[in-house]
């Protein structure tokens, strides 16, 4: 596990130790963090108001990728595309937000 931090604008540390996959296919799988004792999770106060409404992996070879998700207990949509890639759609109060746009 590696330790990380940031300070928020209040002056406030945010502590937590990361813990990756060997092989997390290309930034493609998640990591898994444990949030320190002495630091707040960053979600009990986080502005209200967005939502996801659509994540996707993108992948040359979705198959194995999609394997390797069921093999892991982790559900997410997973298209074929021409190189590995992370897609999000969230809408807020503004209106909606595609990742990448």
């Amino acid at each position: 596990m590696s330790p990380g931090s940031r300070q928020r604008p209040s002056g406030q540390m945010l502590r937590w130790k990361a813990l990756p996959l060997q092989d997390d296919e290309g930034g493609l799988l998640p990591f898994f963090i444990e949030w320190s004792k002495d630091s707040p999770h960053p979600s009990t106060d986080a502005p209200a108001g967005c939502r996801l409404e659509r994540f996707e992996l993108g992948a040359p070879q979705p198959a194995p990728l999609r394997a390797r998700l069921s093999q892991l207990s982790l559900d997410a949509a997973v298209v074929s595309t021409k190189q590995a890639s992370l897609r999000a759609v969230m809408v807020g109060p503004k209106g909606t937000l595609r990742l990448p746009a």
